[in-house]
């Protein structure tokens, strides 16, 4: 997977988050996004995702000699965010059920060995309601880490996590990433320790 941003910018209303943005990802990479709360780390993400458009410049995806357009971006790509939601209407097994519908699991990986690697001390029949904000957390990463995805985009993943489960991630991270190009968005060391890479968006500015 390649992506090359164009001399990209965002802007809300008057105000410019990011200007001119000239930069290539490639794969078998870890990138990490950097830059003071407020400085375009998450609106970067989104736009990389295919969630926002730039308003100006253009964002082109390659993988394997072919392009990818932009309104297909979502089927090579796994996002795990605090501001994505999983459905809380339903249990865990139903919602990594309903995940593993639309992607199959990291390198044929089985279900059980997926909980196994989950390492979620619940009961998989239990409503998402009954998690708490770091396990929902854990959940949501595993589901992105675990996918057979070419992109992975993780912002702020450490968001409710405590040290343990920091550790947990980060040997997820680095257990799933071949092949892949792989997107950090955070300020917190901890997030970051296998990043080949580092991006300060703040240039951009």
């Amino acid at each position: 997977m390649i992506i090359r941003l164009d001399k990209i910018s965002k802007r809300y209303t008057r105000h410019w988050i990011i200007k001119n943005m000239d930069y290539h990802f490639t794969d078998d990479e870890i990138y990490a996004i950097k830059g003071s709360n407020g400085s375009g780390k998450s609106t970067l993400m989104k736009m990389i995702s295919g969630f926002l458009s730039p308003s100006k410049g253009k964002i082109t995806y390659q993988s394997g000699g072919n392009v990818i357009e932009r309104g297909n971006i979502y089927q090579s790509l796994s996002f795990a965010a605090p501001y994505i939601s999983l459905l809380k209407s339903l249990t865990i097994e139903e919602m990594v059920t309903f995940a593993f519908k639309f992607k199959d699991r990291y390198n044929g990986i089985s279900e059980k060995e997926f909980y196994s690697r989950m390492e979620l001390p619940v009961n998989k029949k239990s409503l998402l309601t009954e998690l708490s904000s770091g396990q929902l957390q854990r959940l949501n990463l595993a589901i992105a880490i675990m996918s057979e995805s070419k992109l992975l985009l993780l912002d702020e993943p450490s968001s409710y996590l405590d040290v343990t489960s920091k550790k947990w991630m980060n040997e997820l991270i680095f257990n799933h990433a071949k092949s892949r190009l792989i997107i950090i968005a955070s300020n917190d060391k901890s997030d970051l320790v296998h990043c080949t890479k580092e991006l300060n968006i703040e240039k951009f500015q």
